[in-house]
C-alpha cells in the first residue's frame, strides 16, 4: 500500500516563508537593529493583509 501525499496549501507555504523571513531579519538585526526592526514592521504589517 503506498502511503497518500500530504497536500500542500498556500497558507502554508505562505507561513514558512514568512517565518524565514523573520528569522533571517532577527540575524540581521544583529548587525543593524534599527534598520531590522523597521524591515519586521513591514513585513509583518505585509504578511497580516495578505492572510487576511
Amino acid at each position: 500500500m503506498a502511503k497518500r501525499k500530504r497536500k500542500i496549501t498556500k497558507e502554508e507555504i505562505a507561513w514558512w516563508v514568512y517565518l524565514a523571513m523573520m528569522i533571517a531579519l532577527v540575524i540581521y538585526g544583529f548587525w543593524d537593529s534599527t534598520a531590522a526592526e523597521a524591515l519586521l514592521r513591514a513585513i509583518r504589517d505585509a504578511f497580516s493583509l495578505l492572510m487576511e
